[in-house]
C-alpha cells in the first residue's frame, strides 16, 4: 500500500505567509521575485530573503519527521544500525549543510 494520495487544487488551502513572494504580471516590468534587497546587501541577506525562519522551520520539521518515520519503519533496529544513533536536527545543523552544499556549487 502506498502513502501517496491524489490532491486536487481545491483541497490545498490558500496561504499568505511571509515566505509567499509577489510576482509581477505586467509585461513592461521585469518578472521575478520581489524582495527588499539593495546594492549593499550581502550574500547572507540574499540567502535569508529566500530561506527565512518559516522555510527553515519547515525543512527542519520535515527532516525530523522523515527520520522518525524511517526509524519506526525499521524497528526493531539491528545492533549496530546507524538509525539508532539519529538525533533531531536543528537550525544550526541545517545552515551548516546548506553552506557546504552552496560552497560545493560555487565555480571558482
Amino acid at each position: 500500500m502506498s502513502d501517496w494520495k491524489n490532491v486536487r487544487a481545491d483541497d490545498v488551502p490558500n496561504r499568505t505567509t511571509s515566505s509567499d513572494f509577489s510576482f509581477l504580471h505586467n509585461q513592461r516590468l521585469q518578472p521575478g521575485i520581489r524582495v527588499d534587497l539593495s546594492e549593499d546587501s550581502s550574500p547572507l541577506d540574499c540567502f535569508r530573503a529566500l530561506f527565512d525562519d518559516e522555510v527553515c522551520d519547515l525543512l527542519i520539521t520535515s527532516i525530523n519527521d522523515f527520520a522518525t518515520y524511517t526509524v519506526s519503519k525499521n524497528t526493531p533496529l539491528l545492533q549496530h544500525s546507524r538509525l539508532g544513533k539519529l538525533t533531531s536536527t536543528d537550525r544550526s545543523e541545517l545552515f551548516k549543510l546548506l553552506s557546504v552544499l552552496t560552497t560545493m556549487g560555487v565555480d571558482s
